[in-house]
């Protein structure tokens, strides 16, 4: 009897020890495919969010810059924003008709802020991996109420947060406007290194979301589409004088690999 519950105990012991040593080869496995796709990013993120589905790992991750944003969207490209010989600023719009011309009564041209947006989706079952990245520039206000620049970049920095991608691509990374995959301008990002990237000057709906699932800023485009071809019209969003917006020139940069 006591020999029987030894040997019986033995085996469980045994089991379980097994179940635990093939658990911490899978983890440490896991990992090194996690660091391995990590290291195809541009530049290291200040921090990220690991969410494991169906043999699935999304990976959300960021990083930003508080005085760095001309080098993602270098100045020789003409940006939405021009300044007059007054030192106004203002955006144009265009129809076939006219330009329209829309003066910035409340930018702040050195609370600029650059945001690159990495959205992972690695398949263990399939054993590939998409990375998509996202460069944004984020103007601010001068006269802020809300101190929604502040409270911008305490969310960027704190670990809890992450950033979601809205309307522009689903969970499992298929982009669902395909010319943003096409050539528009070449942009050169100096951060570092020089790369040639796509940029677009995007006027879709789209909108991000900085959150930790509690709280959350969400940031429009400057620029929104009231109608679409054959005869496409603009509008500058009515709040662009009392909250941060997105400046409608993005680029998005998709890579593909597998692993064994």
């Amino acid at each position: 009897m006591i020999i029987g519950f030894i040997v019986a105990l033995s085996l469980s012991l045994a089991l379980t020890l097994t179940l635990i040593i093939r658990y911490k080869i899978n983890e440490i496995r896991e990992m090194n495919i996690i660091n391995m796709v990590l290291s195809k990013l541009d530049y290291c993120p200040n921090h990220y969010k690991i969410i494991r589905k169906d043999n699935k790992i999304f990976i959300k991750c960021h990083y930003y810059t508080k005085t760095y944003s001309h080098l993602i969207f270098n100045g020789y490209i003409i940006n939405i924003i021009k300044q007059d010989a007054n030192r106004n600023y203002y955006i144009t719009t265009y129809t076939r008709e006219q330009a329209s011309t829309f003066f910035l009564n409340n930018y702040d041209k050195n609370k600029e802020l650059g945001i690159i947006a990495y959205h992972i989706l690695i398949d263990m079952k399939n054993k590939n991996y998409k990375i998509i990245t996202s460069y944004f520039q984020i103007i601010n206000c001068i006269k802020d109420d809300e101190n929604l620049y502040t409270k911008m970049i305490n969310y960027l920095e704190d670990k809890t947060f992450y950033i979601i991608i809205n309307y522009i691509y689903d969970e499992n990374l298929n982009i669902y406007n395909s010319t943003l995959n096409s050539y528009n301008e070449l942009f050169y990002k100096e951060f570092g290194k020089k790369e040639q990237l796509y940029r677009f000057n995007y006027i879709e709906k789209f909108n991000i979301t900085i959150t930790n699932d509690k709280d959350r800023i969400v940031i429009t485009p400057i620029l929104n589409q009231t109608r679409k071809q054959p005869t496409i019209l603009t509008q500058i969003s009515s709040l662009i004088d009392t909250k941060p917006h997105i400046n409608n020139n993005i680029a998005i940069k998709t890579i593909s690999g597998i692993f064994i």
